[in-house]
């Protein structure tokens, strides 16, 4: 019994020796980086709509599409870092009158009697059918995908992404510096004047009629 107990001791010592090696080792492995959420501002410049986001440590990232109407987005965490999720559709305005209007020699069921002057009018809102949705996946802001409708991006080989849904769309991949740039309505009114890749896109954008 005693033998037994001694042949077994020093295997288990080496075990043990083992195991505390390895935990050294994983407790000498630097943590990965924490994900750092990025801030997200949504601007119109008619006909076009813009969402730029960014991050506290400097990158960012602008997504400009040709098309301006309803948007909505929103960001969580995932595996890649964090998403930034946004859905855009194209809205129109429409007036049409309250009163259904008959073609001339149609029977009209009986109405009452309208006030003079232009029939009353009513707003409504109306998809035209163009729209992009669009995701990205960043640790950093620096590195990580754009997926822009089934279409996949490399964040690192540029920041700017000119979005038209014009014959079947297209996707503009472009670097900017635009850690300086503010978070308003002026700042990209600018860039859309200045920067000669941005005009054309700009100018190029029409609203459906």
């Amino acid at each position: 019994m005693s033998s037994s107990v001694r042949s077994w001791f020093p295997s288990a010592l080496l075990v043990c020796a083992v195991l505390s090696l390895l935990g050294c080792r994983q407790a000498d492995k630097p943590a990965p980086p924490a994900p750092v959420t990025a801030e997200g501002n949504l601007i119109r410049i008619a006909p076009t709509n813009l969402v730029f986001l960014k991050w506290p440590t400097g990158p960012t990232l602008l997504v400009w599409l040709d098309i301006d109407g309803q948007s909505s987005g929103g960001s969580g965490p995932c595996p890649a870092g964090v998403w930034y999720a946004w859905s855009h559709r194209e809205v129109i305005t429409r007036q049409e009158p309250v009163m259904p209007i008959y073609p001339p020699g149609v029977p009209q069921p009986p109405q009452p009697p309208r006030p003079p002057g232009p029939p009353p009018m009513k707003t409504t809102e109306v998809e035209t059918g163009r729209g992009v949705n669009w995701r990205c996946e960043s640790l950093d802001g620096v590195t990580g995908t754009m997926i822009i409708g089934t279409e996949k991006f490399d964040l690192a080989k540029g920041n700017v992404f000119l979005v038209s849904t014009v014959g079947g769309g297209t996707v503009t991949q472009l670097t900017r510096d635009l850690s300086g740039l503010e978070q308003k309505h002026e700042s990209f009114a600018g860039l859309a004047k200045n920067d000669e890749d941005i005009r054309k896109f700009v100018t190029a954008a029409k609203p459906s009629e």
